[in-house]
Parts: structure tokens; sequence; C-alpha cells
């Protein structure tokens, strides 16, 4: 389960990431894990791992705000009804007191020093107003985006989940139908599949969405990931090795289409991409092979082997290029422009930009002014102003008035015609 987690695509590249998301990741995970030792551990022992639930989820309250409660608290509800344990969850309900000693005193000192602005901005935007829906961070996403992100974030053990997913799903009913001469192992297997449905609601429910957001869902998606492997490589599973004959023909035609990708690019961007293309193929070739000959001879434990090397090199050689793409697309434009700011004494002003941070934290936040509604005539005022500069997303740019004065790969500074 471990290297499954660590070689799923999302988890892999993210949580390398300078992000706090990793951080409420982890912690929420180790919450939901102790509470599911309480299923598990002697009677003597619960109040221990029920402890540890509400002090874990504390702690990834204060990485990330409330997902870090509420996740645990939904798993928690849920799980409850569902083994009908809620006599006992309600018996431990004193933890709270825990998880209010370890947050409350950080919140409080916020507000003692930020005052409104701390509701505002931490309370009121980033938590409800996200949650409802507002555009305030303009990341509004179908309900279905965190399906589509799963296909490609659990990659390549989409494969093999995809391929036991109704088997899986049809054997949950039944242990959960069948509570009473349920097996430990099942009942474990179950408390992770509820974990997984009841994030992937949770945050389906939001109205702004990141792909990040879905982070604490892979902990519990690499359980019952690896429970499949390990069914598979101990006794074979004709559907499971279907779908690996599947993901490595994908993989082979990955491998064909970079060999010949000169022939589909612009020549000035392939100039750029030649570099990822060579080590791609060096990483690609081998192992594509190597797993064609282990699927041959139905050696599964090494063809397990085989696709967690391939995604650890992987990741270990390719992390700088999506560091410098992950920052070369539009946040160091935002850092640029407020340093230029910051330099030259020049005031700031977004229009449908939201509120940006990098421009806060590098240029002079007294004289930065963030315009999130479509008002044209604010923007025919701030073109008028003397040393000031007005930054909009390229996207915005169309129809409006103006020249670029100087442009972004997504943020561009604008002024008049």
């Amino acid at each position: 389960s471990t290297a499954v987690l660590f070689t799923s695509t999302e988890y892999l590249f993210m949580t390398k990431l300078a992000l706090l998301d990793s951080v409420l990741s982890s912690l929420t995970a180790i919450s939901v894990f102790c509470y599911f030792y309480t299923f598990f551990t002697q009677q003597c022992n619960k109040k221990y791992f029920w402890v540890l639930t509400y002090l874990f989820s504390a702690l990834a309250v204060l990485a990330k705000g409330i997902p870090g409660f509420a996740v645990p608290a939904v798993i928690i509800v849920v799980s409850s009804l569902v083994f009908k344990s809620y006599k006992e969850t309600a018996k431990y309900s004193w933890g709270i007191f825990v998880f209010l000693a370890i947050t409350l005193p950080w919140h409080l000192s916020m507000i003692k020093c930020h005052g409104a602005m701390f509701f505002d901005e931490y309370i009121m935007k980033h938590h409800i107003l996200r949650f409802l829906g507002s555009d305030v961070i303009h990341r509004n996403q179908p309900w279905y985006f965190y399906i589509l992100t799963l296909l490609w974030g659990l990659f390549p053990h989409i494969f093999v989940i995809a391929a036991q997913v109704l088997e899986y799903f049809t054997k949950f009913q039944v242990t959960v139908k069948n509570r009473a001469v349920m097996t430990d192992y099942y009942k474990y297997l179950t408390l992770n599949f509820i974990a997984i449905i009841a994030i992937l609601f949770f945050f389906s429910l939001s109205g702004a969405k990141l792909i990040t957001y879905i982070l604490p869902i892979y902990p519990f998606f690499a359980v019952i990931a690896g429970a499949i492997w390990l069914k598979f490589i101990d006794f074979g599973n004709k559907a499971v090795y279907n779908s690996l004959i599947v993901l490595n023909s994908f993989l082979t035609l990955a491998a064909l289409v970079l060999l010949f990708i000169k022939l589909l690019m612009p020549i000035e961007i392939y100039a750029d991409f030649q570099k990822l293309q060579v080590l791609g193929l060096v990483i690609f070739i081998p192992f594509v092979v190597l797993n064609w000959v282990f699927l041959i001879k139905k050696r599964r434990f090494k063809i397990f082997l085989s696709l967690t090397f391939f995604m650890a090199l992987l990741s270990g050689f390719l992390t700088p290029f999506v560091y410098e793409f992950n920052y070369t697309f539009g946040q160091n434009d935002l850092m640029e422009y407020a340093k230029l700011a910051q330099k030259n004494n020049y005031s700031i002003s977004t229009y449908l930009t939201g509120r940006k941070y990098s421009l806060l934290f590098y240029g002079n936040k007294s004289r930065i002014e963030f315009q999130n509604d479509n008002d044209l005539l604010w923007l025919e005022k701030e073109l008028n102003k003397k040393n000031n500069l007005l930054i909009i997303r390229n996207k915005n740019l169309i129809g409006l008035p103006v020249k670029i004065k100087e442009k972004g790969v997504k943020y561009s500074v604008i002024e008049k015609l």
C-alpha cells in the first residue's frame, strides 16, 4: 500500500511541492487511521486511539483549516452509521476538548492580532465562500472534476483498481449487510472504502476546486489498491492481468509518441522539449520491454516491482521539469510585477484576478487594489492612473480597449490604447 501511495502520479508529484495540502493530507490520514484502529483494538485501549484521532485532526486544522476536522468528522459519522457504532462515537466525544485545546489558542491569537480581516479572509473567504461555490478565487469546477482528476492521479494503479472496482463494491455491499460475520480484514477494507466515498463526496460538493484538495483520498485508495495487488500477486486474477496488458499497451504507445514527437510539434517548441524527450525515452523503453517480458511469463510480483521502479525513476528525473513548469506558468509573472512596483514605488491594481498573495508578499501591500467585479468604469479609472501597474489575466483581455505593456505567461500589465 505504501508503494502504491508513493507511485500514484498526483500524490507523487504534488507532495514534493511546498504545499500545505501535503501536510493536511498526512495529518488527516493519520487521524482517520487512528479512528479505524478503534474498531480493532482492545476495549481498554480505545480511548488512546480516540484521543489520537482528535489530536491529529486538530493538527490538520492548524495546517490548513476546516477540512482537517470536516474530513475525519464525515468519515466517522458515516462509519458509525454503517457499523452502528454511534454509541461508542458519542461516548468518546469528550475528545473534542483535546481538539479545542490545540486549535483555539492559535485562532484566538490571530483574531486578536488581525481582527475582522482574519475572520473575513480566513474563515469567510477561504472556507465558507470556497465551499459554497463563490467565484471569489475563480476556481469553480463541475461536480465530476475530482473523478476526472483521480483517473490520472491514480496512474498507473487506476488500471488494476478499475479492473476490480465492481467486484469489490459488490463485496463491500454484501459484507456491510452481514456485519456480524465480517472478518477484520474486510471490515478494514470497508472502512477505507467509506473514507474514499466520503472524501470524494465532500470535496465534490465544494464549489471551488483545485486538484490538490483531493490529496487526502490517496492513502485510502492506496490501501484498497494494495489489497487488489496483493491478491493478484498471490492468486492471480484474469481481470487484473488484462488491465495490466492494457496499461503496458498504453505505455508502449506513449513511448512511440515520445520517439516521434519531433514530427508532431513546432520546431521552436521541440527545441525546449528535446532534453525531456531523451530522458523520457531512456526511462520508458527499458521498462516497457521489461513489463512485456514479465507479463508474457506471468511474473506477477515482478510486474509490480517494475511499475514501482518505473514511477520512482520517472518522478526523480522529471520533477525538476514539473517544478519549472509550475513556476513559469503565471506565478513568477506576479512576483516580477510586484518587485517592479516595489522598486519604482508604483501602486498596483488587478482586474478579475482574485486576491493574489504573491503581490501582497512581494509588493507594497498598502498600495494594492483588487477588483474582482466586471466593472469597466473602474478599469477606465485605473488606466488613467499614473505610476500604477494594472494587471489582468491574459484570458480576460479579449474585447478590452487596451494595449499590453508587458506580457507574461498568464498575467499581463496593460495600459490605455
